[in-house]
């Protein structure tokens, strides 16, 4: 519609951009790697907004997730890359000072960790979670004559869109008795298509099982995860993920088995080459016999008699 050639450049020099300067392949290759759908089936990136130093400007870089089993998304969602999730979790286990230092108001601050044990408190770490969800707001969406579409609470009389006053307006206006110095030349814009829908929102919660540490609301509309899925199947109505080399994985531990006997076959095998009768081998010859094994003699002579 409106787009042109030199907006679609700008747009992908900025994704070019934000995916070199995150090192997104490491990324993407991490995903769908060995961390991801290769070989547990599933991976994940994850995007983030940091500011940049002495700065108010907040940057878009992509991170790599080291340990898909850290992040938990819904697992109701169906579509592949879980993009339909209502909610996600991720987990994260810190150090007991480093959880100390950034949250010095916390309850657990005053605890005798050592005393605690077990659950998300160790002795020496901590496990936090944080809480993806959405919450949606309905609103009306309008459509108005000259194409404008927008929200309703977007609008109030003072910025309604406007459309020419036509001859017919005019005409009419003239005849309720209104001067044709006093007609506007524009006037508010017909509502010609509206519906009810959902503005989601997405928030987070931070919390270390016992006590709520920090909360807040995401820039985006969407969660700031993507899944790399292997192989997604339904099976008796469940849902079944499972890694691309899945169904190698008999064929080589058939290899490893066959490797592992040959390794056992041989070490069990008898070390002495020859079993002979010391009689049979004159003394002059028995040095031969005894380095056989790790030298390549052309002859080695025996008394038949």
């Amino acid at each position: 519609e409106e787009g042109s050639d030199s907006m679609a450049e700008i747009y992908n020099g900025l994704l070019r951009h934000i995916q070199k300067q995150s090192n997104a392949d490491t990324a993407f290759i991490s995903a769908a790697g060995k961390n991801g759908a290769l070989v547990p089936g599933f991976g994940f990136i994850k995007i983030t907004t940091d500011y940049l130093p002495d700065d108010f400007i907040q940057e878009i870089s992509i991170k790599e997730v080291k340990d898909p089993f850290k992040i938990l998304p819904d697992f109701t969602a169906m579509n592949s890359n879980f993009s339909d999730a209502n909610y996600w979790f991720e987990f994260d286990d810190i150090a007991k000072q480093v959880f100390l230092d950034t949250y010095p108001e916390s309850k657990l601050s005053s605890v005798n960790w050592g005393l605690l044990g077990g659950g998300w408190i160790k002795h020496d770490t901590i496990r936090v979670a944080k809480f993806w969800y959405k919450s949606s707001d309905k609103r009306k969406l309008m459509q108005f004559e000259n194409g404008v579409k927008g929200y309703e609470d977007e609008f109030d009389p003072t910025n309604m869109p406007k459309v020419p006053v036509t001859d017919k307006d005019k005409a009419d206006l003239v005849a309720q008795g209104i001067m044709p110095a006093q007609i506007p030349l524009f006037k508010d814009a017909k509502v010609v298509n509206q519906r009810t829908v959902k503005d989601p929102h997405v928030y987070w919660v931070l919390t270390n099982g016992s006590e709520i540490l920090d909360r807040g609301e995401w820039h985006d509309s969407e969660f700031p995860f993507v899944a790399f899925i292997g192989n997604d199947q339904v099976v008796d109505g469940k849902r079944k993920i499972h890694g691309i080399i899945h169904y190698a994985k008999d064929a080589q531990k058939m290899i490893n088995y066959m490797a592992s006997q040959f390794v056992r076959k041989m070490s069990a095998a008898n070390k002495a080459p020859w079993i002979a009768d010391i009689e049979a081998i004159p003394k002059a010859m028995r040095h031969l016999y005894e380095s056989a094994n790790s030298e390549d003699w052309s002859v080695l002579w025996w008394n038949s008699k």
